[in-house]
């Protein structure tokens, strides 16, 4: 109180207002060496642009929610489908709420003979669904 001369500490107290959930940001740099490649990276991109996006219900009434990702970090390339839960950080569900392609990540564009993209950087903006608690860490 101010008569006793003392005051209380404001930064010592931290107001608990609700938990968050995580978010999560991956940045990949992809150059297509030849034309499969790059029509397998644009199916790619079509499928997370499908997977991100919401739905109408049959009577267009209410939106449906977007996809969930289970994200997991893969050994060898994936190629023998195992993970390092031990040593990599784990993942909750997700959802993907913003993607972002740099056509060009150089200083000018650069393109194939038939047209594609010699190489892109595509950010994906994850938001876990499922909230971390203390009980995850025990």
């Amino acid at each position: 109180s101010r008569a006793a001369g003392i005051s209380f500490n404001e930064f010592e107290s931290i107001f608990f207002k609700s938990p968050m959930y995580k978010p999560l940001s991956f940045v990949f740099y992809i150059s297509p060496e030849n034309e499969t490649q790059s029509l397998e990276l644009q199916k790619f991109i079509r499928r997370l642009k499908f997977a991100m996006s919401p739905s109408l219900t049959p009577l267009n009434t209410a939106y449906t929610y977007p996809k969930l990702f289970q994200i997991q970090f893969m050994m060898d390339g994936g190629e023998s489908g195992s993970t390092n839960p031990n040593f990599l950080y784990p993942f909750k569900p997700a959802v993907l709420l913003d993607m972002a392609i740099n056509y060009s990540p150089g200083e000018k564009p650069a393109f194939h003979k038939n047209g594609h993209t010699q190489a892109i950087i595509i950010q994906l903006n994850f938001l876990e669904v499922k909230l971390w608690l203390q009980s995850d860490f025990a």
